[in-house]
């Protein structure tokens, strides 16, 4: 009995995966053990193992830090791969993926999450790698982000649901996915809002095979080709005439300009969402006689590219415009209280006739009916179906012979009787006349049909299109102010003079003496004090990934992280955010504080915003804080899932890790990642919806002109020592208790008095005139005593 094991790929002596010295310990990876590829290999593996339909060996971990190739020269069966570097086809190019036995489905070296391939920043392929998954009803196998290879869904229940990632990709792409017979495409009980972030990217999609796909919440993504992809609908073409797909949201986009998506004539989609790539073409039917297809979308439609659709109501968009629109499929009875006109065949599984007592034809003799008033007997016509006696209409053309009727068995032979004496010949008699012919038998059944035979081999994969052209890079933050220069060191003392030369004897002026030797050179001068440093540039300046239609709600998009990561939970820096959407763009700068948790160390201030359209992506920010040492998280509230969002942060005036800017923001209902970087155990902390409460919360919809722009906000108190105008502004409270003023020769004002609750008018002519005037002067008298009114 072999025991489960991790082996570690070496190649000390070969490629070969088949020699137990290439491997550490020595021996060959089998059923339970587990290959592991990471730094330690010293050369690429060449995979030589196999089995027939059972596991060859439990899970495939190719690390992040492999440097070299798993080469496919032999198809293994396994419950589960991490796939961070290079799978290389080699001459067998698939790996098939069965599920093993409870509860270990997927293997147990990394957290599979009921996914059979796990799958790493770095995963790549080299040739057409084939993946081929065999599923069971139970689990329900879902699909990890990252790059795919073509996919085949053999058997089993396979679903969109979204699991947090491993890459950071942000979408499950595939080179091409089947949909097979034996296995269904569905969500797994009911939506959860967080499957919203699961995104399908296909290059090439093909569920022909089955009746139903429901990608329920996802993002489907389609790309286009220039012959024309066929989008799955009931009534496309190749699909059966009993397929349905459902829909969420759809992406149509292009490889190379003018590439199109096809969709059939006599059918629709439905979807809360519908968006269309630059250079991607939507065709639809465009023929005179079309019944006509329809897009039928709750949000507007974001056509970048081109289509051949016409809006016919709000949310209703048909190609082409003139057609009737798309009748592809009626659940129930339809009730047709005039005639039917059919100009080709009609083809019901079955006919149901009312009995009537006389013929209910338009053209009777044209018509069929049962007649009631003859035993619900079937007539054409006047004529009872079966017994009439026209004239025989011309044969019909022979059909193919219909197998041979088993043999009748022989009759039995009669007794012999006596020979009578021998009569002399008579005359010849008249030919007697023909007798009618028999009635022919009937047919013999037919035979069995032959089994079917075996599904041709799938066709080499098409060639990858070029590469999306590089998007145009972020501007450079401006740079820092350059440091003072530190004053210069003193100068050294200057040497002494050198002694002078003897003087010559007085008389004529004799030639000039030779010059005297130069004194030695002064000691050098202490240095001078170093100048201080400049101050620095864009101190921790950062950037996260773009966030792309983020659904409405709570969104984390930087954290101090707890006691668990991070010794010390204080932190202080500024972030800038900005949408970038069509029509509702927005931005603004923020200063957020944390120190340590409950002890009102917090605040956000806003330093400036300005906007522009409607609908703004987002109106809110908050700090989310537990107890001392379990961290912070701030958030925004996204208010318009239609978004692409930009955050930068700066000045990061950290005590340890201080703000951590995350390039994959957390929904606010994801508990399980919010604890990966929150939390101090040994204080107390249980997880993220337990544990941790907001605490400071800034509404940028407060401000009088939050779209058009300006406006400053804090969640701590606003001092003013000088001066303080507000022109053409108004000055608000939502506790009338809490407002003074202050003055440079005054005290600060007493509380305005409590307004008097609106009069009560009884109709009254004199009684309301009384009150209106008594509430009239109380309010001229607080408006005097602000010195509001003279």
């Amino acid at each position: 009995m072999s025991i489960m094991a991790t082996i570690t790929w070496i190649g000390g002596t070969s490629t070969d995966s088949g020699t137990a010295a290439n491997w550490s310990p020595a021996s060959i990876p089998t059923v339970g053990d587990v290959a592991l590829f990471n730094n330690s290999s010293l050369v690429d593996c060449a995979w030589t193992l196999t089995s027939s339909g059972s596991l060859t060996l439990d899970e495939i971990i190719i690390e992040d830090s492999f440097q070299y190739q798993v080469i496919l020269n032999a198809s293994p069966v396994i419950k589960g791969m991490y796939l961070g570097g290079i799978l290389n086809a080699g001459s067998a190019g698939a790996i098939t993926f069965k599920h093993g036995s409870a509860p270990n489905y997927f293997g147990s070296y990394k957290t599979y999450n009921e996914r059979f391939v796990l799958l790493g920043n770095n995963a790549s392929y080299v040739g057409n790698v084939i993946f081929s998954f065999q599923g069971l009803t139970t689990p329900v196998t879902k699909f990890d982000d990252g790059s795919h290879p073509i996919l085949r869904l053999n058997t089993g229940k396979f679903a969109p649901d979204y699991v947090v990632p491993t890459g950071t990709s942000g979408k499950a792409s595939f080179a091409g996915l089947s949909a097979l017979t034996g296995s269904s495409f569905e969500p797994e009980g009911a939506f959860v809002d967080n499957d919203r972030l699961k995104v399908f990217d296909f290059t090439i999609f093909d569920a022909t095979s089955v009746d139903t796909v429901n990608f329920g919440l996802a993002t489907v993504e389609f790309t286009a080709s220039s012959s024309g992809v066929v989008l799955p609908t009931h009534n496309a073409t190749g699909y059966s005439s009993t397929f349905q797909a459902y829909y969420r949201k759809i992406v149509l986009k292009a490889d190379t300009h003018g590439d199109k998506i096809l969709l059939a004539d006599n059918t629709f989609i439905s979807v809360e969402e519908f968006e269309i790539d630059d250079g991607c073409m939507l065709v639809g039917p465009k023929n005179l006689d079309s019944q006509g297809s329809d897009i039928r979308s709750i949000v507007s439609p974001k056509i970048r590219g081109s289509w051949s659709y016409s809006q016919i109501s709000p949310g209703i968009y048909r190609s082409p415009r003139h057609a009737s629109g798309p009748i592809d499929l009626i659940n129930g009875n339809v009730h047709i209280t005039g005639k039917l006109n059919v100009d080709g065949l009609i083809d019901p599984t079955g006919l149901e006739l009312d009995p009537v007592s006389s013929n209910p034809g338009g053209v009777a003799a044209n018509t069929l009916w049962l007649n009631s008033a003859d035993s619900n007997k079937l007539y054409h016509g006047s004529t009872e179906v079966g017994t009439g006696t026209g004239a025989q209409g011309p044969a019909g053309p022979q059909g193919p012979a219909g197998n041979d009727g088993a043999d009748g068995a022989d009759g039995a032979t009669g007794a012999t009787g006596a020979t009578g004496p021998a009569g002399s010949t008579g005359p010849a008699g008249p030919q007697g006349q023909t007798g009618a012919t028999g009635a022919a038998g009937s047919n013999g059944s037919d035979g069995s049909d032959g089994s079917d035979g075996n599904d041709g081999a799938q066709g080499p994969q098409g060639p990858q299109g070029p590469a999306g052209a590089t998007g145009p890079a972020g501007s450079q933050g401006p740079q820092g102010p350059a440091g003072a220069t530190g004053a210069a060191g003193a100068d050294g003392a200057d040497g002494a003079d050198g002694s002078n030369g003897a003087q010559g004897p007085a008389g004529p002026a004799g030639s000039t003496g030779p010059t005297g030797n130069t004194g030695p050179a002064g000691s050098t001068g202490p240095a001078g004090a170093t100048g201080a440093a400049g101050a620095d540039g864009l101190d921790g300046y950062e950037s996260a990934n773009q966030q792309t239609n983020l659904s409405t709600g709570w969104w984390t998009f930087a954290l101090v992280k707890g006691r668990n990561l991070n010794k010390a939970q204080r932190a202080m820096g500024q972030f800038y955010v900005a949408d970038t959407s069509s029509g509702r763009h927005r931005a603004c700068r923020i200063e957020v504080g944390h120190h340590y948790g409950r002890d009102g160390g917090n605040q956000i201030n806003l330093f400036s915003i300005s906007g522009y359209g409607y609908g703004v992506p987002f109106t809110k920010f908050r700090l989310v804080e537990g107890n001392t040492y379990d961290g912070a998280a701030l958030q925004i509230y996204i208010s318009n899932s239609t978004n692409r969002i930009n955050a930068h942060m700066l000045f990061n005036l950290q005590t340890g890790d201080g703000w951590t800017l995350l390039n994959q923001w957390l929904p606010n209902a994801d508990i399980g990642a919010h604890d990966a970087y929150l939390g101090y155990t040994a204080g107390g902390y249980n997880n993220w919806a337990v544990s941790m409460v907001a605490i400071e919360e800034l509404n940028l919809e407060d401000l009088v002109r939050a779209v058009g722009g300006g406006g400053m906000a804090t969640t701590g108190s606003f001092v003013v020592q000088k001066d303080f105008k507000a022109s053409g502004g108004v000055i608000q409270t939502d506790n009338a208790n809490s407002l003074g003023f202050f003055g440079a020769q005054t005290t600060q004002l007493p509380r305005p008095p409590q307004y008097p609750t609106a009069p009560q008018l009884t109709g009254n002519l004199t009684n309301d005139v009384q009150t209106l005037s008594m509430a009239y002067d109380e309010l001229v008298d607080i408006l005097r005593a602000y010195g509001l009114v003279q």
